[in-house]
């Protein structure tokens, strides 16, 4: 049961973010807005979206959570002006904006390590190898 619920509430979160995308930010007004209302959904309920996004609750509460989403976004531009599109991973997008710290990459929680991390034990352990194997041999 958890599970459907889960793909109910995804699908309906993907369909709400279509809404948005598609009709709420293609025009300026809310007149506008209300005017041009998406065919699958009720005008009741396009009306209360639109009072929605428009509210502070919907809009950035966190002034620093906002710059460094600037900041994704204007790499990701700077990235397909200069090699035509992004070929950038998001670990690769996170550290360039956020930094980097010891043992994780910020923004993307304890599980992925720093690009740096990951290519410093390739090295180490491609080092230890060599060194194993030289022993070995004499």
């Amino acid at each position: 049961m958890d599970d459907l619920i889960s793909s109910l509430r995804r699908i309906y979160n993907i369909w709400r973010a279509r809404l948005h995308s598609e009709y709420y930010l293609k025009w300026s007004t809310d007149a506008q807005r209300r005017e041009h209302c998406p065919k699958d959904i009720n005008p009741e309920q396009w009306s209360w979206l639109i009072g929605y996004w428009g509210s502070a609750k919907f809009n950035w509460t966190d002034e620093t959570a906002e710059e460094i989403y600037n900041k994704l976004l204007e790499l990701h531009e700077e990235q397909k002006k200069e090699k035509g599109e992004d070929k950038l991973t998001t670990k690769e997008a996170y550290t360039f904006v956020l930094g980097k710290r010891s043992g994780y990459i910020r923004g993307m929680g304890p599980g992925p390590k720093p690009l740096e991390r990951e290519s410093t034990n390739g090295r180490l352990k491609a080092q230890i190898r060599a060194e194993v194997e030289a022993e070995m041999s004499t």
